[in-house]
């Protein structure tokens, strides 16, 4: 049954496979394509954004399979339909740019109408390890609100790492197979982190982006997945482990966040001033994404090899980010 499994499974890199040797033709039928410009992308030619058709066309069929199969609980389907209206959002702001406070209120309303539809996805109970605290939300409009809350922060810090090829795929693959390990998941996450590690070679190569209706799809699911899973969990996750792993992509919304309104700029509107485009001013693309993957690493390595505090990691860790953003910026400007 297992390879018969393996073997159904498998036939998503087949989808992957006829929807990129299309392409091209997709990509100019629907107009999802990313044009060079002097202020914000520095490409060259021309690229196609269908990455998120990609992953998105895979992943409906992976979860199909799961639940034909019932290898998870129904919660991963809900999760998929929920997916299906904020693809769409950001295939239109792929399509047309819609304006930030547009794609924001969308985004909002879906996410806040999935979780008051489904309880089992809010946050009623926030475990603080450090403190063996275990803080309550029992109104449900403010359980709603929080839970709401922490998948946009989420959703945003991953829409904001995808300024350069393969980082956003490769820290999307990064946190799936550390809640993966966390929370013992099964081979639906194996094939859907398989689907990514494909898809980040083609964009690593720069064949195409991964738009925002990738970024949008991805960072959702990440979110409404880990939600899930803390909440029940067998073993008891703490708050401050689930941090540790979004930390650097949080840290650096925040710094462009608060950047941005100092200086009366609209805090959705990109720029080139993130910790990555730092990073890659002055090393090449492989190393920016190795060190900022060894930048989320090391903390959770650190976690499980010594018993030490989270509250002492995180001041380590914000301290270590806020050097490196220093430093990387300071050579940057030295380089212009």
């Amino acid at each position: 049954m297992e390879k018969y499994l393996l073997f159904i499974y498998s036939f998503c890199f087949f989808i992957f496979y006829l929807i990129y040797r299309n392409k091209n033709f997709i990509s100019n039928t629907i107009n999802i394509i990313d044009y060079p410009d002097i202020n914000r992308k520095h490409h060259i030619t021309k690229t196609s954004l269908i990455g998120g058709l990609l992953i998105f066309s895979c992943l409906i069929y992976i979860v199909c399979i799961d639940q034909i199969f019932q290898i998870n609980q129904n919660y991963i389907l809900k999760v998929t339909i929920v997916l299906i209206p904020i693809f769409f959002i950001g295939l239109l702001d792929d399509i047309h740019n819609l304006s930030p406070k547009t794609k924001t209120i969308s985004l909002l309303m879906f996410i806040i109408i999935f979780f008051y539809l489904h309880e089992e996805f809010l946050l009623k109970e926030i475990y603080f390890d450090d403190f063996k605290t275990i803080y309550l939300l029992n109104n449900k409009l403010a359980s709603l609100s929080f839970t709401a809350l922490c998948a946009l922060l989420l959703i945003n810090a991953f829409n904001m790492c995808d300024g350069i090829n393969g980082l956003a795929h490769s820290i999307a693959i990064f946190w799936l197979t550390t809640l993966t390990l966390i929370f013992n998941l099964n081979i639906t996450f194996y094939f859907i982190i398989s689907i990514i590690l494909l898809s980040l070679i083609f964009n690593i190569k720069g064949k195409y982006f991964l738009g925002n209706s990738g970024s949008l799809l991805l960072g959702t699911f990440i979110s409404l997945i880990t939600i899930y899973h803390y909440n029940h969990s067998k073993e008891k996750i703490s708050v401050e482990n689930i941090v540790l792993i979004f930390l650097i992509p949080g840290l650096d919304m925040m710094r462009l966040f608060i950047v941005r309104i100092t200086n009366n700029k609209n805090p959705f509107i990109g720029d080139r001033n993130h910790f990555h485009h730092y990073l890659i001013k002055n090393v090449d693309l492989g190393k920016t994404i190795l060190l900022y993957i060894i930048l989320m690493l090391w903390p959770l390595i650190l976690i499980k090899t010594y018993k030490i505090k989270y509250f002492f990691i995180m001041i380590l860790q914000i301290i270590i980010f806020s050097f490196l953003v220093s430093y990387f910026y300071k050579k940057k400007i030295k380089k212009l």
